[in-house]
């Protein structure tokens, strides 16, 4: 078997991929709080292209440094290699998220990054339309009147 390949098996494995879905939910958790406190970052050029890109791999990093005792693949078990586990999952995790943003705004024209605590105000948004209703020449009557307006023929049975 070729170097490569088994260096490839040892980094992609369950713990891998299992730090990788714990990096983005720690980051996810981190974006809502952060930005329910601060609502003017939500629309922050910085926060959302420099802050969101390096965020996971800092908290990769943060996680491998803290975490000593998780199960790293073979070669990243020293503080070094935890370090460079952390900041390539945590890279791997907000590059995923970005694909995957992508493909269901593609198929289906929402924005995933829409949804969360705003997600009232946004569904809203998108579903309101405005409809004209032709309104008839009667006056209003202060009394709820049920039958037929003037001029309106009711079918015989």
């Amino acid at each position: 078997m070729d170097s490569v390949e088994v260096g490839l098996e040892n980094l992609i494995n369950w713990q891998t991929v299992v730090f990788a879905i714990t990096v983005y939910i720690l980051v996810f958790l981190i974006r809502r709080i952060v930005e329910g406190i601060w609502k003017a970052l939500v629309t922050n050029y910085y926060w959302n292209e420099i802050g969101l890109t390096v965020l996971p791999a800092i908290v990769g990093v943060t996680v491998a440094i803290l975490f000593k005792s998780y199960p790293y693949p073979v070669h990243f078990t020293a503080l070094g290699g935890r370090v460079m586990f952390g900041l390539g999952c945590g890279f791997f995790s907000g590059w995923a998220y970005a694909i995957v943003k992508a493909v269901v705004k593609k198929a289906t024209g929402v924005d995933v990054d829409a949804l969360g605590p705003g997600i009232a105000a946004v569904a809203t948004q998108t579903v309101t339309t405005t409809v004209a209703v032709a309104k008839p020449d009667v006056p209003p009557s202060p009394v709820l009147d049920l039958k037929e307006p003037p001029g309106v023929a009711t079918p015989k049975s």
